[in-house]
């Protein structure tokens, strides 16, 4: 009699444990983002459709894209961020993104609060991104960077 209570108290603790654990997966499987970083997660979409554009999922898309189908099929690394001095929130974030499939490219970019530019960096054919990076020339880049000269 002792044991039967014993067990019923086992397989309720049991059986909320297991109802608990199945409602945390599925919790888990509905993210709808690729980072928590606020500059990645606004630009996540634009990052996965350059991705198609340049067949690193090996299919075209034509329909709309969602973000939760590509969660665990591309990576992004934060690279470099650069703090204005300024009181400006304008942080600048240089990721690298890229899908998960094998001998996949690497692809840039640069993400600010109110623009981006993304790129695939080629030696031969940089204009774009040179173009792009004028706007941080050293003229410029005081708003950004504090230079320090060695004395």
């Amino acid at each position: 009699m002792k044991t039967r209570k014993i067990n019923k108290r086992v397989n309720i603790i049991l059986s909320f444990g297991l109802f608990f654990s199945m409602f945390y997966l599925y919790g888990q499987t509905k993210v709808n983002y690729v980072d928590r970083d606020y500059r990645i997660k606004k630009y996540q979409k634009e990052m996965i459709e350059y991705l198609i554009e340049n067949n690193q999922f090996g299919t075209k898309s034509s329909r709309e894209i969602k973000v939760s189908e590509y969660v665990g099929k591309i990576g992004i690394v934060k690279i470099m961020e650069i703090f204005p001095i300024s009181p400006e929130k304008n942080n600048v974030l240089l990721v690298r993104f890229f899908s998960l499939s094998s001998h996949a490219n690497n692809y840039w970019g640069i993400l600010e609060t109110n623009s981006k530019f993304l790129f695939y960096f080629n030696k031969k054919n940089n204009f774009e991104v040179e173009n792009y990076l004028q706007r941080y020339n050293v003229k410029n880049a005081k708003k950004y960077i504090k230079l320090y000269q060695d004395i």
